[in-house]
């Protein structure tokens, strides 16, 4: 009998470690709260992309960006003939600066934001424009970039239907629009009201394409959209010949006496060179001041439902230093884990010190002379610390290196969360 006994213990001995252990962990290990963890998107491989995929937007993608078209290209005809080599000339003389500049900013983000950029939190960038660039490099990994701006999205164009003289004109207006971002790493707002407004460039889908392809991402499929009153996001697919093959959106249709407007947008889906997780980018045209928010309602509930995002802000107008802006400003402040701006964003009196980790980079004294009435003492003396950090690069509205800065912001969580 002692030795059955003897045997039993021998055997349970382990799993009363284990449990024990167990115990010791949760104990002693800070819990994961819900405001925390960051949300799944639905499809996470990128499938097979010689099936599942129509390779036209990829093509699309390579020629508007001024890439050597890839073997067996569907655009046979339009991405050799001599206007796309001189595009491609052209593309590259203004991209060669960026991608140094580009350079110094993955240099950068992968000694100070080691800690976010890596997750694959939703990445919010209010009044964005097609900057695709920018935020792909801060925060490559992210499964789901949402944009917005007062522009066009514009619908997904089949340049196989446009004539020579179009196809010209289309590539003209696309190289006129990449000038102010290339050159400065901001679009100008009243340039893009004029360059994506016009009947050779139907919207800002095709810069976010060449932006894409020029950051090495394989582009899967581009799809109309629409954020409805349920504030649930629905595709259109009839407008599009090169439609997904898998229709994972619902189909929109316009509700009766709905509460709020609808919001347009574009989604575009894509993988990283190497990589099977699929990531999309949504681009959405509304107006966020609190009086635009009354017939947009539904946008700040689609935002709450993506979980804590990464946050970005750049050359954005000062807009939300303005008691007109509040509501958005304040989301970006409830939604935010992390967010990365610089002084155009929003003012440092919204980050207190006990509520957000704030770490500063570069140099601040006073806004260009557009903005000069947008001058933020407290932001002045904080940048007067010995604490300051340098930025080996040039962003924002300060484009020249060694002028620019940037704030990053960790919010802070209690024990008890």
């Amino acid at each position: 009998m002692k030795q059955i006994v003897s045997n039993l213990v021998t055997a349970v001995r382990p799993l009363v470690l284990l449990f024990l252990a167990v115990i010791v962990l949760a104990a002693t290990c800070k819990p994961v709260s819900e405001s925390q963890a960051a949300p799944e998107i639905e499809v996470e491989s990128g499938g097979d992309l010689s099936t599942d995929y129509p390779r036209y937007w990829n093509d699309l993608a390579r020629y508007l960006a001024g890439l050597e078209p890839a073997e067996g290209s569907v655009l046979k005809g339009v991405d050799d003939s001599a206007r796309a080599v001189a595009h491609r000339k052209a593309f590259a003389q203004g991209w060669e600066p960026e991608a140094k500049r580009l350079a110094a900013m993955e240099k950068w983000r992968s000694a100070e934001l080691s800690d976010v950029y890596q997750l694959r939190r939703t990445v919010f960038y209010p009044f964005s424009g097609p900057d695709f660039i920018n935020i792909n490099t801060l925060y490559p990994d992210s499964r789901r970039y949402i944009l917005f701006g007062l522009e066009n999205p514009g619908s997904p164009p089949d340049i196989s239907k446009l004539s020579e003289k179009e196809q010209a004109s289309f590539l003209a207006h696309v190289q006129r629009s990449l000038h102010s971002i290339l050159k400065w790493s901001f679009f100008r707002t009243l340039s893009m009201q004029v360059d994506f407004n016009n009947k050779a460039l139907d919207g800002l889908n095709p810069v976010l394409l060449a932006f894409m392809a020029r950051k090495g991402m394989h582009v899967l499929d581009l799809t109309t959209v629409r954020l409805a009153e349920d504030s649930k996001l629905y595709a259109i697919y009839d407008d599009n010949a090169y439609a997904p093959k898998k229709q994972d959106l619902p189909v929109y249709k316009p509700a009766a006496n709905a509460k709020w407007k609808v919001i347009p947008g574009v989604r575009i889906r894509f993988v990283r060179p190497g990589s099977e997780r699929l990531q999309e980018l949504l681009f959405f045209s509304f107006n966020v001041s609190d009086a635009g928010l009354k017939e947009f309602g539904q946008f700040p509930d689609f935002i709450k439902s993506q979980g804590p995002t990464n946050t970005y802000l750049k050359a954005a107008s000062y807009l939300m230093h303005n008691a007109s802006f509040s509501i958005i400003r304040n989301l970006v402040l409830s939604q935010s884990e992390f967010l990365l701006q610089d002084d155009s964003g929003i003012p440092l009196k919204y980050f207190p010190a006990d509520t957000w980790d704030r770490s500063f980079y570069g140099s601040y004294h006073t806004p260009i002379p557009l903005f000069k009435n947008r001058v933020q003492m407290d932001l002045r003396k904080a940048y007067s610390g010995k604490d300051v950090k340098p930025l080996d690069f040039g962003i924002g509205y300060m484009y020249r290196k060694g002028t620019s800065n940037l704030m990053a912001a960790r919010k802070k969580h209690s024990a008890a969360e």
